[in-house]
Formats: C-alpha cells, sequence, structure tokens
C-alpha cells in the first residue's frame, strides 16, 4: 500500500472577464487550463512566480479585453490521491485565486462565472 500522495491534477477553473473592445461591454470566456505538463501554463523548470504564470494565463486567454481578470469564483485546485488496498483516496485542495498571495488585483471581485454562461447551461 501506497502512504504517499501523487498528485494527479493540477489547474484554474472559473472564468477570464473584462471590457471588450467592441462594443463598450463586460464579457467572459469559461477556462479550465492545465498548470502540468509541457502544455501547462505553470512550467517548474521556468524561474516565473505563481502569479506570473496566471498573469501568462490571463495575456493568453484574455487577449480578447482590455483589461482581462479571473471572475472572483475562479479557483486553483490540486486533486491528489493514494491507493489505500481497497481503492483510492483522494485528498483536493482548492483556494479562489483572488485569496492567493499576491494575486487579488488579478481578480474582478463583482464578476461570477454564471454572468458569462449562456442559457444552453
Amino acid at each position: 500500500m501506497n502512504a504517499n500522495y501523487e498528485t494527479t491534477a493540477a489547474y484554474v477553473s472559473g472564468a477570464i472577464c473584462g471590457q471588450m473592445w467592441m462594443p463598450n461591454a463586460l464579457a467572459g470566456n469559461l477556462i479550465q487550463e492545465n498548470a502540468r505538463g509541457p502544455w501547462g501554463f505553470y512550467q517548474e523548470a521556468s524561474n516565473w512566480t505563481f502569479r506570473d504564470a496566471l498573469l501568462s494565463l490571463l495575456m493568453h486567454k484574455g487577449g480578447d479585453f482590455q483589461n482581462g481578470e479571473f471572475t472572483a469564483d475562479t479557483v486553483f485546485r490540486i486533486e491528489r490521491r493514494r491507493s489505500t488496498g481497497k481503492g483510492y483516496e483522494v485528498h483536493v485542495w482548492e483556494r479562489e485565486i483572488g485569496k492567493l498571495p499576491d494575486c487579488e488585483d488579478l481578480v474582478n471581485a463583482d464578476a461570477y462565472v454564471c454572468d458569462f454562461m449562456g442559457e444552453d447551461y
């Protein structure tokens, strides 16, 4: 039986929002972006801080907006699991982006994911 947890997922889930260029209105895009691996937004080998990685994600995915920000309920989530012999035990750590150290200014505190979900959801 493996007593150590192994990280199985690390990602940002929520939305990026901001003012559109034309028309001048608040809009948003839903996101779920992997933080790990060769296509993840955060690379351990780099000298980036976590804030730098989140800023890069805002620039890459929020390019349609004048001032891209995460919605207030966008979270960073880490999922870890370990074998128990009868299956798996899962541990989840999740925090809103605005509550992470030095990241509060990356968030629009008045916007939420549901504000940008269409009627089909």
